[in-house]
């Protein structure tokens, strides 16, 4: 049985909704969870922490907003009960596009080590500049 609580982080543009669920196993990894708008999908793995994130479009405010919980997930990951050193992020639909763009921002600029796991296909459709 999975323990949940929903939680409310400090984002770039204001307070990020969530919901942290542990699996009953220990040490387990720190997974980041990121989709736009409200889901009711069951993100709980057996093997690690899921921090399941709801990020309001647009996307430039999600993507900041993503990278604040990330950071956040990076720096307090161990007061989840998580192993701070396996931290994981994915996403659905423009979801794993931010969670791809914010494990390459965390490369990019030399955070701890971020595994980028999908298991869902990103959606790859500008809304921008598509018609």
């Amino acid at each position: 049985m999975t323990t949940s609580a929903v939680v409310h982080l400090r984002g770039f543009a204001g307070p990020v909704r969530g919901r942290v669920q542990w699996p009953e196993v220990r040490n387990p990894a720190l997974l980041v969870y990121f989709h736009l708008g409200p889901s009711n999908r069951d993100t709980a793995r057996p093997d690690a922490v899921v921090l399941d994130v709801c990020l309001d479009p647009p996307y430039e405010t999600a993507l900041r907003d993503a990278a604040a919980v990330l950071g956040w997930a990076a720096d307090h990951g161990s007061e989840l009960g998580a192993d701070p050193a396996r931290l994981l992020v994915a996403g659905a639909g423009e979801g794993a596009v931010i969670a791809v763009a914010v494990a390459l921002q965390a490369r990019d600029e030399g955070w701890p080590e971020v595994e980028l796991v999908t298991g869902e296909t990103p959606c790859m459709t500008d809304e921008r500049t598509s018609t």
